[in-house]
């Protein structure tokens, strides 16, 4: 008969590059959420380790990518410059005209 394993905490701690895999996300994914504390850890020897339990628990977010078009929260337009904010007014324009369709402008009479 085979000894039972004794189970231990190195066990369930994973490496960022573990934790991506067992995840399906990432390696940057796993850093970005454990620098934005949506994704708990711990330092041993200076190294980053993560218990599978909170790995379980994590729902990743996932990015849809970034969305069309020139949109800009209010918190960053009051951060932007003067040259900043014209030249995003700009391309708002420019997208705005790009979108128009394009057909026949002859008027009727």
């Amino acid at each position: 008969m085979s000894k039972p394993r004794n189970h231990s905490l190195a066990d369930d701690l994973l490496t960022p590059a573990q934790a991506a895999e067992f995840k399906g996300v990432s390696r940057t994914a796993v850093y970005s959420a454990i620098a934005e504390n949506r994704l708990p850890c711990v330092r041993i020897l200076g190294r980053l380790a993560l218990k599978k339990s909170d790995l379980k628990a994590w729902k990743p977010v996932r990015y849809a990518g970034r969305s069309k078009g020139f949109t800009i929260s209010p918190e960053i337009r009051a951060r932007m410059s003067q040259g900043a904010k014209q030249m995003w007014k700009k391309r708002k324009a420019e997208q705005v005209e790009q979108s128009k369709p394009k057909g026949h402008s002859r008027k009727r009479s």
